[in-house]
């Protein structure tokens, strides 16, 4: 990556300097601070009895589900 000259920047109209200069604010505020996560409370058996599986759930799936048979 090449720097950008003065001519070049002076030949920029005012208006895209400042874009240019208010995107680089915004890059460098996104690399130089820590993004923060939101730390979630988790409540044991919130969602108890909204899914249910079948009785055969961990029997084998047939050779036509794999193969695209039908």
């Amino acid at each position: 990556m090449q720097p950008i000259t003065e001519q070049e920047w002076q030949a920029l109209p005012e208006s895209a300097q400042q874009n240019v200069y208010d995107f680089f604010l915004f890059i460098k505020q996104r690399y130089t601070k820590p993004i923060e996560q939101a730390k979630k409370s988790r409540t044991f058996g919130q969602h108890r009895d909204l899914i249910e599986a079948s009785e055969d759930f961990d029997e084998p799936l047939p050779d036509n589900f794999w193969l695209g048979d039908e």
